[in-house]
């Protein structure tokens, strides 16, 4: 919502293209950092991966987010481990994610 105006007062500011490039990719930067320090990684994502100790890390840090009262003594992923494998191609993922 604040791109555009964003990007034309950089447009009636700065008048080389070159200088409007390196403009938008510092905003981009700025604005897009937060993503990398604060976004949790999904817990599916570890379970995939066999990681059942980070998934439940990320559980308690959702549901701490969303202040859910979970136990997580009595959490227990029954699944991982006994498949034998969990890689998925993209192809795989895609037709997963299109199934839902």
């Amino acid at each position: 919502a604040l791109g555009y105006p964003i990007v034309a007062a950089m447009g009636y500011h700065v008048y080389s293209w070159n200088y409007m490039f390196l403009m938008t990719s510092i905003v981009l930067l700025v604005t897009r950092i937060h993503i990398f320090i604060f976004v949790i990684e999904s817990p599916r994502f570890y379970l995939i991966k066999n990681d059942v100790e980070t998934a439940k890390k990320s559980f308690k840090a959702l549901a701490a987010l969303t202040k859910a009262n979970l136990d997580f003594d009595k959490i227990d992923i029954v699944d991982a481990g006994k498949t034998k494998e969990r890689d998925q191609s993209i192809k795989q993922q895609l037709k997963e994610l299109r199934r839902y």
